[in-house]
């Protein structure tokens, strides 16, 4: 039987910083931003550093983000791995990049799962399905979005389905048109259309297309 309640969390698993923002599928125009990030001190703002650090003498007990203490080793550009058949960083005690990536994003979502039953009714909860949803950069292969799910599979986000990998542009572009109450758009018509234009300044690897499919020029 299919839950009647879900709720959506997306993650922008950047290489130095994280982002992650939530909805309710009832109510899709409150889209919350988690902010309360663990700290050791340090001022959080909406995006968590993509840093984990583990301990001198025990491998298994690792912090990460804003709540590191400074005097230990942080490990970091560990998402570049993903894309790479190499590791571009060396990583303590015999660990792979799957197992960095793997601890570093299950922290991630035990964080989200804490942060929901602080913030949504317990009832509403107890029958919720939280499905996850990950961005990638538009120029990664097919592998690479697949170890990107598998290491999300691996951090538990696949506990109601099976988390979805989008690529940035996709998702900038379907924000950026998202408000726009009237689009009369011809093919290759992008010039002076604002819309078109934002999403051409925030991104540079973005193909542009009207809602007809056609690709326009750059």
């Amino acid at each position: 039987m299919e839950s009647p309640h879900k709720i959506i969390v997306s993650i922008d698993f950047g290489t130095t910083y994280t982002a992650v923002a939530w909805v309710d599928a009832s109510n899709s125009n409150h889209i919350e931003i988690i902010s309360n990030w663990p700290t050791a001190g340090q001022v959080v703002g909406s995006q968590v550093p993509t840093e984990i650090a583990y301990g001198y003498n025990e491998p298994t007990k690792f912090s990460w983000g804003y709540n590191i203490n400074p005097n230990l080793q942080k490990v970091k550009w560990f998402k570049l791995s993903l894309d790479l058949e190499q590791d571009v960083v060396e990583f303590p005690w015999g660990l792979t990049s799957a197992d960095v990536i793997g601890d570093y994003l299950s922290a991630v979502c035990k964080h989200v799962i804490a942060t929901l039953h602080r913030r949504v009714d317990k009832a509403i909860m107890q029958k919720a399905a939280v499905d996850f949803a990950l961005t990638v950069p538009a120029i990664w292969s097919d592998a690479a979005r697949k170890k990107t799910q598998d290491a999300a599979i691996k951090a538990g986000m696949g506990q109601n389905m099976l988390p979805q990998i989008y690529s940035e542009p996709e998702c900038a572009a379907i924000y950026a048109l998202k408000d726009l109450d009237d689009i009369e758009s011809t093919p290759c018509e992008m010039e002076g259309n604002p819309e078109a234009q934002k999403i051409g300044q925030a991104l540079n690897d973005v193909t542009v297309k009207d809602l007809t499919g056609h690709r326009c020029p750059n």
